[in-house]
């Protein structure tokens, strides 16, 4: 068989009617049954196409190198108030957070020394983090990111808590058992404690029965990742599905296609999200005046529709074609040499689709 020429799937625009049919779901498996040459090769073009996007806008070739896996999520039980090192649990239907948008917020190191609410602690570390108020005003989850020291398996943290109606300085104590001995960092669920704020800012003191049991300095800061669902989202999703395929639909249309990071391994260093809606269009431009791009496609699209029965314009239904109009970027908190980075990538996610 002839090797295909090389592509370049640049902006989406050779993502068209005619090949995205064979773009269901962009997994490489044949789910029953065997693929075409074809189909593999546009899947593997659309995927190597992704990747191209986001090495570029992060200024590398290549992805970056991943020691450990990013870290599970641990559940927080409320009735010990602890994290046993127990992945949280989600049901068989759970969809993720796919609409939801992720923020980094860093920590300030508030201080470092013997403790001036219980003498008791011998070193902790303090640091807060500022909430923004955003996130408090709409549905949210929240994962503290901790970089452990080697051997230490257990540790405890004191959450300080300002109340405006009380005078005196609140201190709730929490527990993290069950630990790796492997230096790394780990990622507990603290919704329930951003809950309970109402300062908008989470104060967190962390010690051991020896010494302080997180690293600290360069990259290995405390910080926290936010996902949230706010209701201005919702109404842009919702605006958005009114162009998207339904079941039988065959005019120009968008197709929800979301892409998982883990397909080509790169759920190792991409930390947020796992995956997102690259989408393609797909379908006829006739009868779509409407979604004529220029006044040049909708002279094609009138003259096709005129003289569709006749042979007077040979050729002019294959050169109207579907394809991506708008996009929205994607942000993404990805992990270089233990380093974690938030960072927006332009043109990602087709979110309008028009004839040209």
């Amino acid at each position: 068989m002839a090797e295909m020429p090389t592509v370049s799937l640049d902006d989406g625009k050779l993502i068209t009617s005619k090949n995205a049919n064979v773009i269901d779901d962009l997994s490489l498996c044949t789910k029953g049954k065997e693929q075409t040459h074809e189909e593999e090769y546009l899947k593997k073009a659309f995927i190597e196409e992704i990747n191209g996007r986001i090495l570029k806008s992060l200024n590398l070739t290549e992805p970056p190198q991943s020691h450990h896996p990013v870290p599970f999520l641990q559940s927080f039980d409320a009735s010990s108030n602890s994290w046993y090192n127990r992945a949280r649990k989600f049901p068989d239907d759970y969809t993720g957070y796919k609409n939801w948008k992720s923020k980094l917020l860093k920590s300030e190191i508030v201080s470092k020394k013997n403790s001036s609410y219980n003498w008791n602690k011998p070193k902790y570390l303090r640091f807060k983090i500022p909430i923004p108020q955003y996130v408090k005003n709409n549905k949210y989850v929240a994962e503290l990111w901790l970089h452990k020291k080697e051997g230490v398996t257990e540790y405890t943290i004191s959450q300080i808590i300002d109340h405006p109606l009380r005078e005196t300085l609140q201190e709730e104590t929490l527990y993290v058992f069950n630990q790796t001995k492997r230096e790394d960092w780990t990622r507990l669920d603290v919704t329930y404690l951003i809950d309970k704020i109402s300062a908008n800012v989470l104060d967190l003191e962390v010690h051991s029965s020896s010494d302080i049991p997180l690293e600290i300095g360069g990259n290995k800061n405390p910080f926290l990742v936010v996902l949230v669902n706010s209701d201005e989202q919702n109404i842009r999703s919702k605006r958005s599905t009114e162009m998207d395929c339904g079941e039988n639909s065959s005019s120009c249309c968008r197709k929800q296609v979301y892409v998982y990071f883990k397909d080509f391994g790169w759920d190792k260093w991409i930390t947020y999200p796992d995956g997102y809606y690259a989408n393609v269009c797909k379908g006829s431009c006739i009868n779509r005046l409407d979604l004529a791009e220029t006044c040049h496609t909708q002279v094609k699209m009138l003259l096709l529709y005129k003289f569709k029965n006749t042979h007077k314009y040979p050729g002019i239904a294959d050169n109207i074609y579907c394809s991506a109009k708008e996009y929205t970027p994607l942000r993404i908190i990805y992990k270089d040499n233990f380093m974690h980075t938030e960072h927006e990538i332009l043109n990602m996610s087709v979110s309008k689709c028009a004839c040209y």
